[in-house]
């Protein structure tokens, strides 16, 4: 769906001003960006929500087919067509916003996205998917707007839909199958009412005793009270127990859920999101699992208890009850008011630990060449910085949490002091007796206790969302629809290794031309196919292609005749292997690499496996051969060494189709021709990408790339043949 023209905008816009006039303020459901790159996605996310419609930040990067080149206000239109929204793109100054119609977003200094939801005396009203909600003065408006307006308006296939689901719920939704263990730890809670509610019932029947009137002894009060102190330490013991063990499980039940997640999303989340910052996004779970255990298993017992003890006391004396209730109410709307700004403070911290851990993460797993080059000092300033802006935030959630503990200190002292005095006033006419008002102090106790535990367990709410939502983007992102949604299958268990493309385009980004472009390939069993050409030409897309890590925007991708969903996942994976220049090596032994712990691979095949890579010998030569230990990323092999496992570790499998993707580049000519002749004893179909031409001269077919499009044809003689792209790259190689 293309933007729309000014014309209709115009008049759907301007019949959506008579609702929201520019002096109004049309406030939009924060949606915080991960990084710079997602602002305007996660802008497009708030307009959205303002209108009815709620997306998940990691399906609405996709939507805005967000790349890391950058936003750009073409990541909002396209966006938006997606979604049925109608768009209206304008340049103009700041004067001509106030005419606009809201909420709207505006490109902001620095290549910035962020929604502005109206403007007031106070200044304008914005909504930064960065920082949060705030008011910005005409100063800075001024100075940081950058002459970008994008209004939306629903068109007519804008549809409402994916409801925000309640924080509650999501909590309860991660405590998952821990039912038992929260139904224990709510059984304890109402237990936990027994000891809470006799105390008041002992000192009302002790303060009696002192005037006279029926009552009981000191010691029988004393001895009543440490009963109920020694019921009441058991069973609060038993319940941190049973809340250690739901934390284990829900942690433990999450983790395993994003981990599986993971490795069946496809590479398009990998790429966009960058293997650090998801490993960090991982590790938030550990943050889950307390907070939920926590909150399910004393929220609904503080509820109960503060219920019980706000019925006790209107039983006791209704005017007292009466006023407690309500400064009980009182503090819970001055809590919530203060609690309102909290969820974008802690959104900030969260998407700021994502952002130090991946920045370490990132600088570590490439320390070999960082320190080669002596960029240190750079990657500390980065690292700082990435700490200091952790820090900040974290800082103002501090802040914001001293507010929140002694404000309600204050607000329940003052609390009591108004209820006593209200009970006293009830002693001096007559109406109570001073056992009674002993009973009310412990009801009161009892009641407005359970209400600070509860408006702070709302607050944890709050705090979890952020975590939530980074794990939830994991969770909730869509699988490769072809793997994991198959049609029936009608293909054979194994491939015969015929692979076809068929006019193949395809590129990372939609807003930028495409990397490949009209590409056909046929490669017969058993045959072999070579692709050359300069740096950037597209050659390695080709093979992640092949091997189904991306989805073409057109064309097909035949496998034996068939698309890729006419196979089932695991005749692709056995059937195809990828060899690249990117060499994993895991800490653990050479068995466990060959096989990637797959315990069905027989030790036969890994043998051959070792031997056609040319690698028995080295094997061999290690005390415990295949039981050897290795150190992780291979620091402890050569550069060949750790080529050679690598493919070993593909052809353990016997695929039918192999890719080599510079796959030899680090071995001597001998070695590398003995590793070919083996393969081809196989029978193995082979594309190959290689820089070195020996590699490829004898390929059944040769094809020339220059940006992504296919320049010549043919076999090694007949390339030369046509004095062209080829020749001149024999006679420079």
């Amino acid at each position: 769906m293309a933007p729309a023209d000014d014309g209709a905008m115009g008049d759907t816009l301007s019949r959506s001003a008579e609702i929201h006039r520019p002096e109004s303020r049309a406030k939009t459901p924060f949606v915080a960006q991960n990084d710079a790159t997602e602002c305007a996605a996660a802008s497009l996310g708030m307009i959205l929500g303002f209108h009815g419609c709620f997306e998940p930040i990691d399906k609405l990067r996709v939507s805005c087919e967000v790349s890391l080149d950058g936003a750009a206000k073409e990541n909002l239109t396209v966006g938006a067509a997606v979604y049925g929204l109608e768009v209206k793109v304008t340049r103009c100054e700041t004067e001509a916003l106030a005419s606009m119609v809201f909420p709207l977003v505006v490109e902001w200094a620095s290549h910035q996205y962020l929604v502005v939801e109206g403007w007031g005396r106070a200044g304008w009203f914005l909504n930064d998917p960065a920082s949060g909600p705030r008011i910005c003065s005409e100063a800075e408006f001024a100075e940081s707007f950058a002459g970008v307006a994008v209004e939306f308006a629903p068109g007519p296939e804008f549809k409402r839909g994916g409801r925000q689901e309640g924080l509650l719920k999501r909590v309860l939704s991660a405590a998952g199958n821990a039912g038992p263990l929260t139904i224990a730890a709510s059984i304890i809670g109402l237990l936990l009412l027994v000891p809470t509610l006799i105390v008041p019932q002992i000192m009302s029947l002790y303060g009696n005793g002192l005037t006279g009137i029926l009552g009981m002894s000191t010691i029988a009060a004393l001895v009543g009270l440490l009963i109920a102190l020694i019921i009441q330490t058991a069973l609060q013991s038993l319940q941190g127990v049973l809340a250690v063990r739901l934390t284990t499980r829900i942690s433990l039940r999450l983790w395993s859920r994003v981990v599986y997640q993971l490795l069946r999303l496809p590479a398009t989340f990998h790429d966009q999101n960058g293997a650090s910052v998801t490993v960090q996004r991982a590790l938030l779970i550990h943050n889950i699992g307390p907070g939920v255990s926590a909150l399910t298993t004393t929220l609904g017992a503080a509820i109960l208890t503060a219920l019980t003890g706000t019925i006790v006391l209107f039983i006791v004396d209704p005017l007292t009850g009466a006023v407690t209730l309500f400064m009980a109410c009182f503090i819970a709307v001055i809590l919530m008011r203060m609690m309102q700004t909290m969820q974008v403070k802690a959104a900030r911290v969260v998407v700021n630990t994502v952002e130090v851990g991946g920045t370490m993460a990132s600088a570590l797993s490439q320390i070999e060449s960082i320190k080669a080059s002596g960029l240190e000092d750079g990657i500390i300033a980065r690292g700082i910085a990435a700490q200091y802006r952790q820090i900040d935030a974290q800082q103002r959630v501090d802040r914001a949490m001293i507010s929140m503990s002694v404000v309600p200190t204050f607000l329940v002292g003052l609390s009591n002091l108004v209820i006593t005095g209200v009970a006293m006033l009830q002693i001096v006419n007559g109406r109570l007796s001073p056992g009674s008002l002993l009973a009310i102090t412990a009801l009161v106790g009892i009641m407005m206790g359970p209400v600070g535990q509860i408006m702070m367990s709302i607050n944890e709410i709050q705090m979890l969302k952020p975590t939530l939502d980074q794990v939830d983007d994991v969770l909730e992102a869509e699988l490769d629809p072809v793997d994991y949604a198959s049609p029936a299958l009608a293909a054979p268990g194994t491939l015969r290794g015929e692979f076809r493309a068929a006019n193949i385009t395809f590129g990372y980004n939609r807003l930028a031309p495409p990397v490949i472009t009209g590409l056909n390939i046929l490669l017969r069993p058993g045959g072999r196919v070579a692709l050359v050409g300069p740096s950037g030409c597209g050659k390695s897309t080709i093979s992640r292609l092949v091997t189904g890590l991306h989805r073409p925007w057109s064309g097909e991708i035949l496998l034996d005749g068939l698309p890729r969903n006419r196979h089932a996942p695991q005749v692709l994976t056995d059937g195809i292997a990828l060899v690249d220049q990117d060499v994993v090596i895991f800490s653990g032994t050479i068995r466990d690499n060959v096989t990637l712990w797959d315990s069905t691979i027989p030790e036969r095949d890994v043998i051959d496996a070792l031997t056609d890579a040319q690698l028995i010998e080295d094997v061999a030569a290690r005390p415990g051969g295949l039981d050897a230990v290795l150190s992780e990323n291979g620091s402890d092999l050569s550069g060949g060494q750790r080529q050679r496992l690598e493919i070993a570790r593909a052809l353990a499998r016997r695929p039918q189709l192999l890719v080599l993707d510079e796959a030899t580049s680090a071995l001597d000519p001998t070695t590398e021709m003995l590793i070919d002749q083996a393969i081809r004893r196989r029978g193995i179909s082979c594309l190959v990408i290689a820089h070195r031409l020996s590699t490829i001269r004898d390929s059944d077919e040769i094809i020339v790339l220059r940006k992504g499009v296919v320049m010549e044809r043919g076999t090694h003689e007949q390339l030369l043949a046509m004095d062209g792209e080829y020749a001149r790259l024999v006679e420079s190689g």
